[in-house]
């Protein structure tokens, strides 16, 4: 049969770049489900300067996924993990700066 190794660095990665994508839609669904997804809502939260702000909450679930790694020693996973933790780090730096300037 088919056995994942929950264990190897791809698939912390691919858990750790995930994860926020379900909260951030969770966060639409229990928040902001009136609004269309994910034109309307992206642009009410880029208007707002809170694109950033939600993203690094959302990102903070992988805290949970990085304590349950550690907890069962997959120092594989826990890394890929992190280094998903890095990129949304650079993505969130870039929104920051780029689409969220206040001009006034």
């Amino acid at each position: 049969m088919f056995k994942i190794n929950f264990n190897s660095f791809w698939t912390g990665f691919i858990i750790g770049m995930l994860s926020p994508v379900v909260c951030f839609m969770l966060y639409w669904l229990f928040v902001y489900s009136y609004m269309s997804f994910p034109g309307r809502f992206i642009t009410y939260l880029i208007t707002g300067n809170m694109l950033s702000n939600v993203l690094k909450v959302c990102t903070l679930g992988n805290l949970i996924w990085f304590y349950l790694s550690m907890k069962k020693n997959g120092d594989a996973a826990s890394k890929g993990i992190l280094t998903s933790v890095f990129i949304y780090l650079i993505m969130v730096l870039w929104i920051s700066y780029a689409l969220e300037i206040d001009l006034s």
